[in-house]
């Protein structure tokens, strides 16, 4: 399905902007990524790659102001495809290393394509780094935070909630943060994502290619993705101030089953430094179920350590913490990293819906490095009643 829709955006520059043969002497190629509202991101045009597709969640009715900094030589141009491939906007030719800026309003809903390029495309000359920004002009009204919806719209679907994680982005992280979701038994992950600095809400739909990953549950069960099964975004922050992060996990199209989830770019630095994390069970019908949330440590000396309202648990399984699985061996595994936990990883068990503050440190304050988090849970088939 990928492979047609970027041949459909292909056919549409073509007609758009008469281009030649693509050189392909080189290694790198034009990207397809996601981009959310409210994001920034930085990439690079070659000889090989001279223009990018960055996907974005439009509503009918939102204003966006989308802005390109170019450098390094490099002459920019920007235009917007509809969720068909059809060409809406196109930028006015940049200048060298110049800066283009574009307002857009979304007549529907649906998936947008922001095209980043170089002047001329393919018969284009011009190379070098460009920063890609999009900014809300007209803001959804706020999420009331102790309100936590059952059902939200995802894509052209919607979607149950499973999980809602708030976190604020630390100068301490790795910069960017990455989420992955396997879903088991049915079940057709989403993920959606909100800053309350940049007044951004947007949701991935379950990804229509195999992310060629595979998982473990904590009670041993494996499993390979496949198409549809898995969810994932890069949230690269950019510098930018996100402020509080607002992730929810949730289950496509009312399907049901268990998921394991791995949010990576988290790091404690040595000494007393700690993170603070919400985490909440879903409303109806995942209040029905548990919740397991890990602090899984890195390729490093780190050994987690989690604090919460009333206890802590530094080895899941162990001691003050042996009613937390153990999760030696469960985790992900993707073509580039994996997360997969071991002895020495804490964890909790959520078995009711109010929001949880955890902190996330080391034992003793005595190690540092990167961890990711892991959240396993289940959503079940959605009761509508007689």
């Amino acid at each position: 399905m990928m492979n047609r829709i970027i041949l459909l955006i292909i056919i549409m520059l073509l007609i758009a902007l008469p281009v030649t043969a693509q050189d392909d002497a080189q290694d790198d190629a034009p990207q397809v990524q996601t981009l959310g509202i409210g994001m920034s991101v930085e990439a690079t045009i070659s000889d090989a790659a001279p223009f990018d597709w960055w996907q974005i969640e439009g509503a009918a009715g939102d204003v966006v102001n989308v802005t390109i900094e170019a450098y390094e030589g490099l002459a920019p141009i920007l235009a917007v495809l509809s969720p068909g491939g059809d060409l809406v906007n196109r930028s006015a030719d940049g200048t060298p290393n110049g800066t283009l800026r574009m307002r857009f309003e979304f007549p529907t809903d649906g998936t947008y394509t922001i095209v980043a390029a170089r002047v001329g495309v393919n018969e284009g000359t011009t190379t070098g780094r460009y920063i890609l920004n999009v900014e809300r002009v007209s803001a959804p009204a706020p999420i009331d935070p102790s309100f936590q919806e059952v059902v939200f719209p995802c894509a052209d679907g919607e979607a149950i909630t499973a999980v809602t994680l708030e976190f604020r982005q630390d100068a301490g992280d790795l910069g960017a943060y990455r989420i992955t979701v396997f879903g088991e038994n049915g079940l057709l992950p989403v993920i959606r994502v909100l800053s309350s600095s940049q007044d951004s809400d947007y949701c991935i739909p379950p990804d229509e290619d195999d992310l060629a990953g595979t998982y473990t549950f904590p009670d041993g069960t494996s499993g390979e993705s496949a198409v549809r099964t898995g969810a994932q975004l890069t949230i690269n922050t950019g510098g930018i101030d996100l402020g509080e992060i607002t992730l929810i996990i949730g289950g496509f199209d009312e399907t049901s089953g268990r998921y394991i989830a791995v949010i990576e770019g988290f790091a404690i630095e040595t000494g007393t430094d700690a993170d603070s994390v919400q985490v909440r069970l879903g409303a109806l019908p995942a209040e029905s179920t548990s919740l397991l949330v890990y602090m899984v440590g890195g390729d490093n000396r780190l050994d987690p350590t989690v604090l919460f309202e009333d206890g802590h648990c530094d080895d899941a399984g162990r001691r003050v913490c042996a009613d937390v699985p153990v999760i030696n061996g469960a985790g992900v595994t993707l073509s580039d990293s994996s997360v997969i936990g071991d002895r020495f990883d804490a964890g909790m068990v959520i078995s009711d819906t109010l929001p949880h503050t955890l902190t996330l440190t080391s034992f003793s304050n005595r190690t540092s490095g990167s961890y990711a988090i892991m959240l396993v849970g289940e959503v079940p088939p959605r009761d509508f009643g007689d």
